[in-house]
């Protein structure tokens, strides 16, 4: 008899048990998923809207650039031209998100959906947006803003710069497709025509950025083969103006010094005529080439101005902080049932063997009964409802 009293009141705590305990707490469960529904509420409503445009573009391959090279090369006007890019496509999200990049577009004007003002984007930030309540944002007045556009100092931003970068940073995203290239760019704003301005802004600045990096030695190749081509072209010029002088001076030479005089100015215009030919050939090869070089970017999906706000997701939240609360709520009413019942069991037999332990290796008589004692102050008896849960006694030692 006594061991059947003992296995029931020692049992663990069954899944029954804390479907029990949570009914007779139901009533307290919904004042905490009323508190998560207030909570979720004001959330939702205190979030202010912001809206995403999109546009996806693809860039040309450097398989392109290798053909046309061996082209040029048959026809006998190519030069040999690197196709590696250092600029791999994967970069792109690391140019969009550095700070020369972002700080560049602080001077961007742009248009909001609810005004016909135009603001730079500095301002329409600064001024425009709105926080949530719960947010709170300190001003630098000790700050000199500057004036609309003012160089800025990229090495070395002020205080209010930073966060100014930091903020529109997070505003943009630039997604990379691995397998097709594909290069995403979406911007979130709260203003939804300021969001597909700035997409559209960002876009054609990255593609320039590319192809001035892409053609910077093509172009710097060309601008070195006009300059040559130009004195090459002048010096022939002169040649030939000098050996037309010198004939219109000499008519029926006789003299044989005056026929070696001839030919040498005629051999000089030749010399200048074959140097302006070559350079101009070259200056047409690098102008193929810068041609060659410059990417192309081709838009698969435009960004157009978004009709409907993409956050705040007022269901998902509600619903994210109602089931939290109910969690919350749960763990609370059962944390007693747990604890009182199998903890304190567990920690009771603990400290129960180790008094015994210690009592077989000397000290049988005073410390015996003190685990007795320390036992018996062990033994919890927990009323839960119409319930009561009491811990086993753990057995006197033999």
């Amino acid at each position: 008899m006594e061991d059947n009293n003992h296995n029931e009141r020692s049992r663990e705590v069954t899944i029954a048990d804390v479907i029990a305990r949570l009914w007779t707490r139901k009533y307290v469960l919904m004042i905490w998923v009323a508190i998560g529904i207030g909570i979720g509420l004001t959330i939702g409503f205190g979030t202010p809207k912001e809206y995403k445009a999109r546009m996806r573009m693809v860039p040309e391959s450097t398989e392109s650039a290798s053909g046309m090279n061996a082209t040029l090369a048959a026809l006998g006007m190519g030069t040999e031209v690197s196709t590696e890019d250092a600029y791999n496509p994967t970069l792109y999200p690391d140019i969009v998100s550095s700070i020369p990049f972002i700080t560049g577009l602080f001077d961007v004007e742009v248009q909001t959906s609810f005004s016909d003002t135009t603001y730079t984007v500095r301002e329409y930030m600064e001024h425009h947006t709105a926080s949530p309540w719960w947010e709170f944002s300190r001003n630098d007045e000790d700050e000199t803003p500057k004036k609309p556009g003012e160089i800025i100092d990229p090495f070395r931003l002020t205080k209010g710069e930073t966060a100014l970068y930091k903020a529109l940073n997070k505003c943009i995203t630039t997604d990379i497709d691995k397998r097709t290239g594909e290069v995403s760019i979406t911007v979130t704003m709260q203003d939804p025509l300021v969001a597909a301005l700035l997409t559209d802004t960002i876009a054609a600045r990255l593609q320039e950025y590319i192809i001035d990096y892409r053609t910077a030695k093509a172009r710097n190749d060309l601008e070195h083969a006009i300059t040559i081509n130009e004195e090459a072209k002048k010096q022939y010029f002169d040649a030939q103006q000098a050996y037309a002088d010198y004939m219109d001076r000499n008519q029926g030479l006789a003299l044989y010094s005056a026929q070696t005089v001839r030919d040498r100015l005629n051999n000089d215009m030749q010399l200048a005529f074959n140097l302006y030919n070559q350079t101009s050939q070259r200056m047409q090869q690098c102008e193929a080439k810068v041609q060659e070089v410059t990417p192309a970017f081709a838009v698969v999906e435009p960004s157009t101005v978004p009709v409907k706000a993409s956050a705040p997701r007022k269901t998902i939240i509600l619903a994210a902080w109602m089931l939290i609360m109910f969690l919350a709520g749960a763990v609370q009413s059962c944390f007693p049932l747990f604890f009182s019942q199998s903890f304190r069991r567990r920690l009771s037999s603990t400290i129960g063997k180790h008094r015994v332990k210690s009592n077989e290796d000397g000290n049988a008589g005073t410390d015996l009964d003190d685990t007795y004692i320390l036992e018996d102050d062990a033994t919890d008896t927990y009323t839960q409802d119409d319930a009561t849960y009491a811990s086993a006694e753990p057995p006197r030692g033999q």
